[in-house]
């Protein structure tokens, strides 16, 4: 039988509701969002990208949140008005979105005109039938993009890479990656001089004692066989903006990047993976906030993202670059908060114990100094949900 209108309940979190509609064989023709008082930019998010998709999207204004007994009379007032399309069992509802009293009003006033009920099962993006139903069985498999997902929580996806590492520098990544504990301290200082070329692409001139450093040197002369760094007396300069980026910790996106896409022959649910995406978010007053994530990927309903940028995470009281660190942990925390999103930090050095357990109060996994030689493994129980 086929389900020609989905009735959704709409919350912060727009998964739910989303993957049932777009992550579905048999796609719903039309979506009616029941909206809670303070839900309205929820539910615009969520009707703008399913309207993208050609899904017809109509408003159902709900009085109260809470209130079981209100909620239920507005949805009966609903089905009243679509009685035609009740008795012919073209709507069903999704319960897996809004507050528990919600759902719990909604599906007692739907169950007792014998319209159909559902939820999004968070592991593997599984349809759950609250009732024997003959509807649409949807697979483990994910078919939302990263720019609908992020849409749907009020954020646009103005610039993404999808890209592999090219094959020139297939070879030097793997090295960096692999003997990136052993060269920690040089690769810092090249990061450090890559960070702030951003618009010259051209160093200050290095200190004697750097311009006699043997394992710095050596890490040059690595970059430089690739054309990325050549060296002018005593600066370097970048080959352009895409070396200089590689530099600056662009190898360690492309790893996770390549490690990310290569676990999608085991996992089923694992969809969209991209890396350098460029965001933007606007505010209730019209301004624009941009943001960047390094690698993110959506499995089942949740988005994944990681933290790979390689600048040295000091103290937020010390001098740039250390300050990233507290403005990256905040800026992980809000995604989470805003999509339950998970956050994963890669890095080569070794974050310090404060920043450890900072990074565990907030929910946060780690993989950092001699951890990172285990990765692939890392991000296979993070994405199964393992705890870190």
């Amino acid at each position: 039988m086929t389900i020609h209108t989905h009735l959704c309940l709409v919350s912060a979190h727009a998964a739910g509701n989303l993957m049932p509609v777009l992550g579905s064989s048999n796609r719903p023709a039309r979506v009616v969002l029941l909206i809670a008082p303070g839900m309205q930019q929820c539910a615009t998010w969520l009707g703008d990208v399913l309207i993208r998709h050609g899904i017809r999207v109509d408003e159902w204004m709900l009085d109260d949140a809470v209130d079981v007994a209100a909620i239920g009379r507005r949805i009966t007032e609903f089905l009243e008005a679509e009685r035609e399309l009740v008795a012919d069992g073209g709507i069903a509802l999704n319960v897996s979105g809004g507050a528990r009293p919600a759902a719990l009003a909604a599906y007692e006033a739907c169950r007792s005109r014998g319209v159909p009920a559902f939820f999004a099962h968070p592991q593997d993006g599984r349809l759950t039938w609250m009732q024997p139903h003959e509807a649409m069985a949807q697979a483990p498999g994910n078919a939302v993009t990263l720019d609908d997902f992020l849409a749907a929580h009020g954020s646009e996806v103005v610039a993404r890479r999808d890209d592999p590492i090219a094959d020139a520098l297939r070879g030097l990544t793997d090295w960096l990656f692999a003997e990136s504990a052993a060269i920690a301290r040089p690769l810092g200082i090249l990061h450090r001089y890559a960070g702030g070329a951003r618009r010259s692409l051209v160093t200050p001139p290095l200190p004697p004692s750097q311009l006699q450093d043997a394992q710095l040197l050596a890490l040059i002369e690595r970059f430089a066989e690739q054309d990325l760094i050549a060296a002018e007396d005593d600066r370097l300069r970048f080959a352009d903006e895409a070396a200089r980026a590689y530099v600056d910790g662009g190898w360690l996106g492309s790893q996770v990047h390549r490690i990310l896409q290569s676990l999608r022959a085991d996992r089923a649910t694992l969809g969209d993976v991209a890396r350098s995406l460029d965001l933007e978010r606007e505010t209730s007053d019209g301004e624009r906030i941009p943001n960047q994530l390094d690698v993110a990927c959506i499995d089942a309903s949740t988005l994944y993202v990681v933290e790979c940028n390689i600048r040295r995470w000091k103290d937020a009281h010390d001098d740039d670059p250390g300050a990233h660190a507290g403005y990256r942990f905040d800026m992980l925390a809000a995604l989470r908060e805003e999509s339950g999103a998970r956050a994963l930090i890669a890095t080569y050095r070794d974050l310090r114990p404060h920043l450890r357990r900072r990074a565990a109060d907030l929910g946060i996994r780690v993989c950092a100094g001699s951890q990172l030689a285990d990765l692939p493994a890392v991000l296979f129980d993070w994405l199964s949900g393992s705890a870190s």
